[in-house]
């Protein structure tokens, strides 16, 4: 792997400060394994998706990406958001020492830094598709995903997650624990598969992998690569339903209940009637009053 021009880009607050603690050590083991080029590290004015597109303007199809799901998901919104180099030209190997790593632990990456190096070192190539969703609110935008995006509660937790960030793994389960009280069922219509469903929902989830919110199964059957969204509705739950589910949500026992439904689609169009106009997408929280949700297949290029 040698002969390839490489661009390493690192968040050092990725994880809450995780990759900075052991960057030291990442970078002299990718260099052991000879992959070696310019290190750029994220700041505050200017992210991964700014550095990874100078780096791809400049000749680079190789990039490291250390850090968490939130820093693949810049790297891949400012890859994808230029028409100059297409997406699927990028190889990316990805490092994950983020709070939740769960694109990485749904493709078997979370065994330490060496085994990512490793995988990457070896050269194997995978694609897998992308989400593209389109939000209209205050302001009208396309956020490109890799893992899972939800409205309703899911946006909602990450709206009062940075004060749990501490927690690591643990913060996304933390913050829906202490804040479900507050957050009420929203009404929403919804077009997928040639049918329109009025209904009130606590949470729609939209995957593409199967774990979020650090390890919690919220999509039933994604399969990353085949085209389609797995859709996960929850209706009409109590109080007391959250409370029942939480033990369920890291086994996938959660499908199980009658009031949480699952489909396949490649297409979902999502009106807020009221409330609940809270979203995210691989952790980043966006605000809109509609958003629809479709497929762009096989664009992620990463080694595994």
């Amino acid at each position: 792997m040698n002969n390839k021009k490489w661009v390493i880009i690192y968040n050092p607050v990725a994880g809450g400060g995780l990759s900075n603690k052991k960057w030291r050590k990442i970078k002299q083991y990718l260099s052991s394994r000879k992959i070696k080029g310019p290190v750029y590290k994220t700041t505050v004015h200017k992210n991964a998706g700014e550095l990874a597109y100078s780096a791809v303007k400049n000749g680079t199809s190789n990039i490291v990406c250390v850090g968490g799901d939130g820093t693949v998901h810049d790297l891949i919104n400012g890859l994808c958001s230029q028409s100059e180099i297409k997406m699927k030209s990028v190889s990316i190997g990805i490092i994950p020492v983020g709070t939740g790593n769960d694109w990485a632990r749904h493709y078997g990456l979370t065994g330490g830094y060496k085994k990512a190096v490793d995988i990457i070192a070896q050269g194997n190539k995978k694609s897998q598709d992308l989400g593209v969703m389109e939000v209209v609110g205050k302001k009208t935008q396309t956020v490109y995903f890799m893992n899972y995006a939800g409205v309703g509660f899911d946006g909602y937790v990450i709206s009062k997650i940075k004060k749990y960030k501490f927690m690591g793994a643990l913060s996304y389960l933390v913050a829906a624990v202490f804040n479900f009280i507050s957050f009420s069922n929203f009404e929403l219509s919804l077009i997928y598969n040639n049918k329109t469903i009025n209904t009130s929902a606590f949470m729609l989830g939209v995957g593409l992998c199967k774990f979020t919110g650090g390890g919690m199964r919220l999509a039933y059957n994604a399969v990353p690569d085949d085209g389609l969204l797995d859709i996960t509705i929850a209706e009409n739950f109590t109080k007391l339903d959250v409370l029942k589910h939480i033990p369920k949500l890291f086994n996938g026992n959660l499908f199980k209940s009658r009031k949480v439904s699952t489909a396949k689609t490649n297409d979902i169009k999502v009106n807020i009637v009221k409330g609940g106009n809270f979203a995210q997408a691989d952790g980043e929280l966006i605000y809109g009053g509609s958003f629809s949700f479709k497929i762009s297949e096989k664009q992620f290029c990463f080694f595994q």
